[in-house]
């Protein structure tokens, strides 16, 4: 089934989540992702989780999942043959995608002028932490200082405590964010390029058998849930009679909510309130969402053979579109797997590379 990015070349050059979860998106639509890769391999492979908890460079579950579909070389690109294979590639590519420090750009071959000169249609998206140009555009950050410089860590306050310390999210989520951004903005500028024209308070309850998110903000809302729980007297009282003193009156609220919950199942609560049109949602876990009946239902998860890890089940995309759908087609490369085919795809003597080190 064709893809709603087929055709597309795309280059990779990088390590870790922000360049590999841009090319990704790409790759699931259809795109051809070259994965360049440096001789001791994307940092991602040493990254967990490992089956058995063995630690292998072909099975880190972060490197599977933000790698499958593509193909995958390595190349040296200190190396003046290596950067003259990545010229060449860039020669027949429309989108190169990379996470190189701003300062080591030119030492790793990734000079736009000249990789233009040869391919003027090339589009070059450059992740950087502070950008590329600016009085910080040399200065390193890693997930935690971009997610502390972007003021995102400061975003945790409660009712009546809106300056609690800043707290970091689980993960590398500065680098999906960028990641997301990175994909977008190079759509725009290939659309451009190629001519193409586009297509209140939070509230966790503690239930008998998990946890629910509580959500009644609109009145008709409100006034369903106080009727599911069967009007209760304290439902009536006059701090809480519209959104706005049930938010200035939360403290006095949310021990009536958490002990009429405590007894009751996440799924019972969940299923009674989705039927009154009140937007209640179970706090799932990794394991609820693997054995979710709604997203198998939507396929939404995809178990792909590797020849080292062997079956990964992975998420699929977070879309799904009717004429071009998105497709697990070929698990993540093992390290150098596509080398030889790739340069020789360029007229480039793989074998000769390998020979001075450069592959």
């Amino acid at each position: 089934m064709p893809g709603a990015l087929d055709g597309l070349r795309v280059l990779e050059v990088g390590d870790l989540v922000s360049a590999a979860y841009a090319t990704k998106l790409l790759a699931d639509l259809g795109a051809d992702v070259v994965k360049v890769e440096a001789r001791r391999g994307d940092l991602a492979r040493g990254r967990g989780p490992f089956p058995r908890n063995t630690p292998h460079p072909d099975a880190s579950g972060l490197f599977l999942y933000l790698n499958a579909n593509k193909r995958g070389i390595t190349l040296d690109l200190t190396h003046p043959r290596g950067q003259a294979a990545l010229e060449a590639l860039a020669g027949r590519t429309d989108l190169l995608v990379h996470n190189v420090h701003p300062t080591l750009m030119a030492a790793h071959g990734l000079d736009y002028e000249r990789l233009a000169a040869a391919n003027p249609r090339l589009v070059m998206t450059s992740i950087a932490p502070f950008g590329l140009s600016g009085p910080h555009a040399s200065y390193r950050g890693p997930d935690v200082v971009t997610w502390s410089a972007g003021g995102i860590s400061t975003l945790n306050g409660l009712p009546g405590e809106p300056d609690l310390p800043p707290l970091k999210a689980f993960g590398d989520q500065s680098g999906f964010q960028a990641a997301l951004n990175a994909a977008v903005g190079s759509l725009g500028a290939l659309f451009a390029r190629l001519g193409r024209k586009p297509i209140q308070p939070l509230c966790f309850v503690e239930c008998r058998d998990g946890w629910l998110f509580l959500c009644a903000v609109e009145e008709h809302q409100w006034q369903s849930f106080v009727d599911l729980m069967g009007n209760p007297e304290w439902g009536g009282l006059e701090v809480f009679a519209n959104r706005l003193a049930r938010g200035a009156n939360f403290d006095a609220l949310e021990p009536f909510l958490q002990e009429w919950c405590r007894d009751r199942s996440v799924h019972e609560l969940y299923e009674a309130a989705q039927r009154r049109r009140i937007p209640f949602a179970p706090v799932s876990t990794m394991g609820d969402l693997l054995a979710s009946p709604h997203l198998r239902a939507r396929g939404f998860f995809a178990t792909l053979a590797h020849p080292v890890a062997g079956p990964v089940t992975m998420p699929g995309a977070p879309y799904k579109l009717s004429g071009t759908p998105w497709q697990l087609r070929t698990p993540a490369p093992t390290l150098g797997q596509h080398t030889a085919d790739v340069l020789a795809e360029a007229g480039i003597d793989a074998a000769a590379l390998s020979a001075a080190g450069v592959v």
